[in-house]
C-alpha cells in the first residue's frame, strides 16, 4: 500500500524519487516533523498515515534522525552554501 502510494510522490526534503532497495524502506514524516520507516508504523494506523504525512527517502530519514539524536554534532548552514550534484 505505501508503495504504491509512494510511487507518485517524490521525497519531501530533497526531491528525489522514491525507491526501496537493500532494506532500505520509504519513510514517513509527520506533522510534527519526526521521520519514521513506514515498516516502523503500527498496521491498524497505516492506512491513514499518508493522509497525515508526506514521504521521505532513506537519505533524508537518515539525516534527519541523526539530527534528531545528535543535535550537538550538527552545524547549520546557509542552504546555498554548500550544493551537491547528484
Amino acid at each position: 500500500m505505501v508503495r504504491a502510494w509512494a510511487s507518485d510522490h517524490q521525497c519531501a526534503t530533497c526531491g528525489a524519487a522514491l525507491s526501496e532497495t537493500a532494506g532500505h524502506h520509504i519513510a514517513l514524516l509527520d506533522s510534527s516533523g519526526m521521520t519514521r520507516e513506514w515498516v516502523d508504523i503500527a498496521p491498524e494506523r497505516l492506512q491513514a498515515a499518508p493522509a497525515s504525512s508526506v514521504p521521505v527517502c532513506w537519505n533524508c530519514h537518515i539525516a534527519a534522525t541523526f539530527r534528531r539524536q545528535h543535535p550537538e554534532l550538527v552545524t547549520d548552514r546557509e542552504e546555498t552554501a554548500v550544493r551537491v550534484k547528484q
